[in-house]
């Protein structure tokens, strides 16, 4: 996918911005939160995966820029949300190669008073973090009501 992008600072300044685009199972598009910078598609374990992520929701409700929050995707498939939530079944798993399925609790995003569970399926792609100015993961998906999820991998944990 090719957008432009604004400057942070400079407003009036554009920059062309190309993103790997990916599809659903049921052929929805999916694009990469990060900017294409030529790295090759290839498999992911599913070691790879553990450690500390970054997550936003795109919620179609916000009409202001939504923060991530952090996530830890533990090494036994549960996920560590940083708050209580030993009344919630909080889990990830790799479906088929690249394909992870999430499940999470609304109330992680601070959306809902009521907590829901919900789940999220998307695609695992090498990209490279032009924050951090290394190779990292990410992650591109959808809810099972549609909004889109992005997620990114700040830390890997040691197995």
């Amino acid at each position: 996918m090719v957008h432009h992008a604004r400057e942070e600072m400079n407003r009036h300044c554009f920059h062309l911005h190309v993103r790997s685009i990916v599809w659903t199972e049921d052929c929805w598009p999916l694009v990469s939160p990060e900017r294409y910078s030529g790295e090759p598609q290839r498999m992911i374990s599913p070691n790879e995966l553990a450690g500390e992520w970054e997550w936003i929701v795109h919620d179609p409700r916000a009409d202001s820029m939504v923060d991530a929050i952090a996530l830890t995707l533990q090494p036994d498939g549960s996920i560590d949300t940083g708050i209580d939530s030993s009344l919630m079944n909080h889990g990830w798993r790799v479906v088929y190669q690249a394909t992870v399925e999430l499940q999470l609790s609304s109330h992680t995003f601070g959306w809902e008073s009521q907590v829901e569970l919900w789940t999220c399926r998307g695609t695992v792609l090498p990209a490279w973090d032009w924050e951090r100015e290394r190779a990292a993961l990410v992650f591109t998906g959808l809810t099972g009501t549609g909004a889109a999820v992005w997620g990114k991998q700040i830390s890997q944990l040691e197995a």
